[in-house]
Parts: structure tokens; C-alpha cells; sequence
């Protein structure tokens, strides 16, 4: 049984391992209600602040993210909301700066 579900685990999706893609979509669903209430959710700016965590701070404290694949996987999800946002804020009427500690919406549409 656990030997199939390593098995599993270890095909790809596009190119990611399955277990980055899970680490990725855990990340995202707990990391979206959570951040809402301080960057807001669905707008340019907390998608830019989701991609700077994603992309940046989170390789950069971990050290190294070339093989991690919880690492990559935390970074594949802050990244992944983030693009999310950005399209939500300027297409679908999130905007710049609505929520969080900007004001508004303190929940933001956490999908």
C-alpha cells in the first residue's frame, strides 16, 4: 500500500512531481484566509506581495529550493495565488488595494 502511494507521489505533472503539486495546493489553502485579513485577497497588490513570498523570500530564507520538494512546493503555491490575484484585481474588479490593511474587504474572496 505505502509503496504505491511513494510511487504515486513521485509522478509528474507538468513537470513537478505530484507531492510539490499537494505541498502546493496545501499551501494555497491555508495560506490565502490567512493572509486576507493583513494584504486583503484578488488584487494587484496582495498578488505581488504573494509572488515576492513565493519567489523570493521563501527560496532565499530556506537557502536552497532546487531539490527540495517542500520547498518548491510552498513556492509554487504563494506563486501560483499570487498570478490568481493579480488577474482577479485587474480583471474581475479586485482592484489595487482593496482589503486588508488597506481597507474594505477584510476577508477578501478567498477561492
Amino acid at each position: 500500500m505505502f509503496g504505491k502511494l511513494a510511487k504515486l507521489l513521485r509522478e509528474r505533472i507538468g513537470g513537478s512531481p505530484l507531492m510539490t503539486i499537494f505541498i502546493a495546493g496545501a499551501t494555497k489553502t491555508i495560506e490565502e484566509p490567512l493572509l486576507a485579513g493583513f494584504i486583503g485577497n484578488s488584487t494587484v497588490l496582495s498578488g505581488a506581495v504573494k509572488l515576492f513570498l513565493g519567489g523570493w523570500l521563501i527560496p532565499w530564507v530556506s537557502g536552497s529550493h532546487k531539490s527540495n520538494p517542500i520547498v518548491n512546493g510552498v513556492s509554487l503555491g504563494f506563486g501560483i495565488d499570487g498570478v490568481e490575484d493579480i488577474i482577479r484585481g485587474l480583471f474581475f474588479g479586485g482592484g489595487i488595494m482593496n482589503g486588508g490593511i488597506f481597507g474594505g474587504n477584510q476577508q477578501g474572496d478567498v477561492i
